[in-house]
């Protein structure tokens, strides 16, 4: 009797601790597409940060409070959704391809846009040298014109 007991007691916290729970839906619920949204800017802010925070910096951006300002949200509520749209991992993946490709179009934009801006460096075309200028770069270095 004494061998079951902890046997028991292990199988009912594995069993608690696997039990698959679901987040409950938020009282104040982001649509999904708001929270796509909200998604990319994170995104973009965190490359900002990542690549140059001097801008962020110069510009006096707290990248939290700029989204939850834009948002119109709070900490809370964005944390609350996240984790409420991340527990169904399917859905949750299809808002991370979303995400993923607005930046890769944005990308593509953006190349584009560079491209564009480049300055084309004129082409220099070799012209063929006539008689009277072969002659006088001869002159000019010392040789003797032949012919």
């Amino acid at each position: 009797m004494k061998k079951i007991i902890p046997v028991l007691l292990c199988i009912v916290c594995f069993t608690a601790a696997c039990r698959h729970t679901i987040a409950e839906k938020p009282d104040d619920l982001i649509e999904q597409e708001e929270m796509v949204d909200i998604l990319y800017d994170i995104a973009v802010l965190q490359a900002f940060k990542s690549y140059n925070p001097k801008i962020l910096d110069d510009n006096n951006i707290n990248s939290e409070t700029y989204i939850y300002k834009k948002y119109g949200i709070d900490s809370l509520t964005f944390a609350d959704n996240h984790k409420y749209y991340a527990a169904d991992l399917a859905n949750y993946e299809k808002i991370q391809k979303e995400v993923s490709e607005r930046l890769k179009n944005r990308k593509t934009e953006l190349d584009s846009l560079i491209k564009k801006e480049e300055p084309k460096k004129p082409e220099i075309k070799a012209r063929p040298l006539n008689d009277s200028l072969i002659k006088a770069k001869q002159a000019a270095s010392g040789n003797q014109p032949q012919g």
